[in-house]
């Protein structure tokens, strides 16, 4: 008896809670992932229940509408009379009598596992449409709970105007508290870091510097006659803001990737949003409505390939489930080496690094001659060994290129403050 019961309910378990769990995992994810854990417990069992049964329409009725209208169906063996026959049984606290075969018992492992992975699929596409076009600013009660995020996400058009996809950059000013005095530092936003309670931690910052005042009295003209000659030779160190009559401000630049501050040193902090002008060429209609399309296209296509592997075929290359999640799988990887392709050319980026997105997708997409046998095996792996080798020498040579790249921005910014100074 002890056994029926424990049966019954590990089967309610995974049909009415799973689900919901799964699309709550997948919907909260990136800095709102400690969301999924927030709330008071019948608060949270009550929307895991109503994310559930959300999943298991939608699931269901995605498999009515692809099986009556297209002929395609998850599982063949499966009617409603067995679903009606299961319940009945977990009802009595009985094993149900449709267990007995073993295909019957494989249909319905399939079927669950196709939920749960629907599950989270609706969950990551929820999530990704509520981000992608704002709909939390539309509807109120799909906002999430991390404020610090709102705070610093790009602003609407009519806030701060710029082109269709122009990219802007936070720009930071943060005083944080000293050992003797207060200190400015002032670079772009990196990364915003939150602890277990998903509350702000520290904030990362890029291409820093920081505000260094010094009294124009006797002792400090040696000092400061060594940072004017710095400036003067262009050594990238230092770059004078302002000049006053009993002082004088110089900006000094922190040789650092990333620079991390606390927030129990922040004091107060200033945010600026700085266009990015390489995004000029936007202007063009036709590459906007491309764009656009690319990005409709991407977010339906990682759908129809999951749905793709729970529909059987007769054609030799996708004959078993199995075959269909490897093509699955090489085809989202080879989506994702697209993007990277496009990525490379909207930014304009230099010819290294857009090569280097070439070569990902060339070295995914070797991988198709196998899959359909065009070519033999040992020909695809010499192939990708050669790409990876190329990707090697492209990634050095792209570091390099990126970090001459950061310190020239950071010299032509420090040359023109010195100007205007």
């Amino acid at each position: 008896m002890n056994l029926n019961i424990a049966l019954n309910t590990i089967i309610y378990i995974m049909v009415f809670l799973f689900p919901g769990v799964i699309f709550r995992r997948f919907y909260f994810l990136d800095s709102n992932k400690s969301q999924f854990s927030h709330g008071h417990l019948l608060e949270r069992f009550l929307m895991i229940i109503l994310s559930s049964i959300f999943c298991l329409i939608i699931t269901f009725v995605l498999g009515f509408v692809l099986g009556e209208y297209f002929g395609l169906r998850f599982i063949n063996n499966i009617s409603y009379e067995d679903f009606k026959e299961l319940f009945k049984s977990l009802a009595k606290n009985e094993l149900p009598v449709f267990f007995d075969q073993k295909e019957n018992f494989r249909d319905f492992s399939i079927l669950f596992i196709s939920t749960y992975i629907f599950s989270g699929l609706i969950g990551w596409v929820f999530y990704v449409i509520v981000k992608a076009f704002r709909v939390d600013d539309v509807f109120l009660v799909l906002r999430f709970n991390n404020e610090w995020d709102y705070l610093f996400k790009v602003p609407k058009k009519n806030l701060v105007k710029r082109k269709p996809f122009q990219k802007l950059n936070v720009s930071l000013d943060i005083l944080t508290k000293g050992q003797n005095q207060e200190v400015l530092y002032q670079g772009f936003l990196y990364k915003l870091l939150y602890n277990k309670d998903n509350e702000l931690d520290s904030i990362a910052i890029s291409n820093v510097s920081r505000f260094i005042e010094i009294d124009r009295i006797p002792e400090n003209e040696n000092k400061i006659t060594d940072i004017q000659d710095s400036i003067a030779k262009k050594e990238y160190k230092f770059s004078l803001y302002k000049k006053f009559q009993n002082k004088i401000i110089f900006k000094k630049h922190i040789e650092s990737d990333i620079f991390v501050i606390d927030k129990k040193d922040i004091i107060n902090y200033n945010l600026i949003f700085v266009k990015d002008l390489n995004f000029a060429f936007f202007q063009k209609k036709w590459l906007i409505l491309i764009i656009r399309t690319f990005i409709i296209l991407s977010l339906l296509i990682v759908p129809t390939l999951i749905i793709f592997i729970f529909v059987e075929s007769s054609s030799e290359y996708f004959e078993s489930i199995w075959k269909r999640i490897v093509f699955a799988l090489l085809s989202i990887t080879q989506l994702i080496a697209t993007i990277g392709v496009v990525s490379s050319l909207v930014k304009k980026e230099d010819g290294v690094l857009i090569l280097k997105s070439v070569c990902l997708f060339l070295f995914f997409g070797v991988f198709y001659l196998s899959f359909f046998s065009i070519v033999p095996w040992y020909v695809v792996i010499g192939l990708s060994i050669s790409i990876l080798i190329v990707i090697g020498i492209l990634e050095r040579k792209g570091k390099e290129i990126e970090r001459l790249a950061k310190e020239k921005l950071a010299k032509e910014k420090s040359a023109k403050e010195n100007e205007e100074n």
